[in-house]
């Protein structure tokens, strides 16, 4: 539809945050003109317009999202569900990696996203029993487990690294 549209002047709109701009005015755009949208900031906005279309955001733009992890947790719920595995393989960042498992995935992480963990323990700690335990042992990955480990013998003291440890040996004492 060109409801709004001016076809005539829109190649004159270049500038990537014009173009966003110019599509909440007027709605889902041709591909030549989404081309256009380069910035990752401006593809979220563009995705949240498409969403009040009751359109998804085309899959070319998701190169785009690489690396952006404060996008991930939007743009699951703009995906319905699970990012596709070149964009999980890219998360750094231990708060976002916890809420997209705890909240979004509902369960655990590739083990080579896991390992987003090893330099935060309290997130560690939050993954290892809000996601990973369910209703088993709240026991991670061996590298992270061994993260954790490293992260005891510096802060001896932290009561949540200990209740870890506990729940972990305690568990494994159950299976016996």
């Amino acid at each position: 539809s060109t409801a709004g549209r001016m076809p005539e002047w829109e190649h004159k709109i270049v500038d990537s945050s014009l173009v966003v701009s110019y599509a909440d005015g007027v709605g889902p755009l041709p591909e030549e003109m989404e081309s256009r949208i380069t910035s990752p900031d401006d593809v979220m906005r563009y995705a949240k317009i498409l969403g009040h279309h009751g359109r998804r955001l085309p899959d070319s733009f998701l190169p785009l999202l690489v690396g952006q992890d404060r996008h991930f947790v939007e743009l699951a719920h703009h995906l319905g569900g699970r990012l596709p595995s070149f964009i999980e393989e890219s998360m750094t960042n231990p708060e976002v990696a916890y809420r997209y498992a705890k909240n979004i995935l509902k369960r655990r992480l590739p083990e080579s996203v896991e390992r987003v963990f090893e330099s935060n323990p309290r997130y560690a700690v939050a993954y290892a029993f809000e996601v990973v335990r369910a209703f088993s042992s709240p026991r991670l990955s061996d590298s992270l487990h061994n993260a954790l480990a490293m992260h005891s013998f510096r802060h001896p003291d932290d009561g949540e690294i200990k209740r870890y440890f506990g729940e972990v040996e305690r568990c494994s004492k159950e299976v016996v």
